[in-house]
């Protein structure tokens, strides 16, 4: 199962295999997409739990808010940074741009 790049689980594929950027995953979107799709989805998902944050924060005493808030707020810049990073990374190296038109930068 996992010598054959057909059989080979995605989740697994560069582990085992050498595909091209270019190579169709199992649910349609080519390694680079799939790539660019989880940094930009890991990012809102923390953008999300901001917000979930934000409408409950009120509930806390003021140090413990500040405090998660703070993290929260440092968490969400190191994911935007990763996300930045990374993407960047493969779009240099690629030269293929994200095909939802998200801005990656050069």
């Amino acid at each position: 199962m996992y010598e054959d790049v057909t059989t080979c689980p995605d989740e697994l594929l560069l582990f085992f295999h050498h595909v091209a950027y270019g190579h169709v995953l199992r649910n349609g979107s080519t390694v680079l997409e799939h790539i660019y799709d989880m940094h930009f989805q890991g990012y809102a998902e923390g953008e999300a739990m901001v917000a979930r944050w934000r409408v409950i924060a009120e509930r806390f005493e003021p140090v413990v808010r500040e405090n998660v808030t703070a993290r929260f707020e440092a968490q969400l810049a190191n994911a935007r940074e990763w996300r930045e990073q990374v993407n960047t990374f493969f779009y240099r190296l690629s030269g293929v741009p994200d095909s939802h038109g998200r801005l990656i930068h050069r």
